[in-house]
């Protein structure tokens, strides 16, 4: 079961990050622009991932953009990140600053998504709600 759950994620990461990724615009925060690669949904009962980008409007700590790969809880309406990848270039391009996805040994908790955030948001597109 590790095997899998490590497995899909590098399979995700893999297709998140190559030419086949489709960074759809998805807002504007007040730091940056955020896009959703719908080709990376995958859901398997009520739970749901998929990966997001922050491209910053201007560089924070030598970071231009981040990957999150989000996990959305269906059923209970709460989301988790549970990879994260952060690029010294925009639309994540660049050399790679960190990345989480090795240190995640345990993912962290779901937290309740509000109503009207930008998560709530991801949630709709990721859950079909």
């Amino acid at each position: 079961m590790k095997f899998l759950k490590v497995f899909s994620i590098f399979f995700l990461l893999g297709t998140s990050a190559s030419a086949n990724a489709d960074w759809t615009p998805f807002g504007e925060a007040e730091t940056s622009y955020i896009f959703i690669d719908k080709t990376t949904l995958a859901r398997s009962g009520n739970i749901a991932k998929v990966w997001i980008m922050y491209d910053y409007k201007e560089k924070l700590d030598g970071i231009a953009s981040m990957k999150d790969l989000n996990e959305f809880d269906c059923k209970n309406v709460e989301s988790r990140a549970i990879a994260r990848i952060a690029y010294s270039e925009q639309m994540g391009k660049g050399s790679i600053i960190f990345s989480v996805l090795d240190k995640i040994k345990t993912p962290p908790p779901f937290a309740a998504i509000a109503p009207g955030s930008i998560a709530s948001g991801f949630f709709k597109i990721a859950c079909k709600k």
